[in-house]
């Protein structure tokens, strides 16, 4: 399995930058599940814009590990907690899916605190 961290802006462009670092250490071919991948990293990424408090750099973490079969991604911030009903319960009508998606579409997710605030999902190619 191959690691990968990346620091991006706490800005507006974050998820932009997380879908275009995503899309260059990919190279699962185009299909849903590789979809899934970009979707739900800009999800994370745009909730710890949102939500998140910037890492002491003044960055967001991505966190990518890479392998044939899955990817991981954790996306981490300074944040000492988590809100789930801020977050997981966000709406179509507001423009947001937040933890919905993540929990939907991935295959399998969950939340650490341990010293620096991460939420990370995994998705499996299909057929290997």
């Amino acid at each position: 399995m191959q690691g990968l961290e990346f620091h991006l802006p706490h800005s507006p462009d974050a998820p932009s930058i997380a879908r275009r670092v995503l899309e260059e250490q990919l190279d699962w071919p185009p299909d849903d599940r590789r979809d899934d991948l970009i979707l739900l990293t800009s999800e994370l990424v745009a909730n710890a814009v949102r939500h998140g408090i910037p890492l002491a750099d003044g960055t967001i973490g991505l966190l990518l590990d890479i392998s044939e079969d899955a990817v991981r991604v954790a996306v981490t911030d300074e944040g000492d907690h988590l809100v789930l009903d801020e977050l997981a319960f966000e709406t179509e009508s507001d423009g947001r899916f937040g933890l919905v998606l993540v929990d939907r579409r991935s295959d399998g997710w969950g939340i650490s605190l341990d010293g620096v605030k991460g939420v990370w999902f995994e998705v499996r190619r299909h057929g290997g």
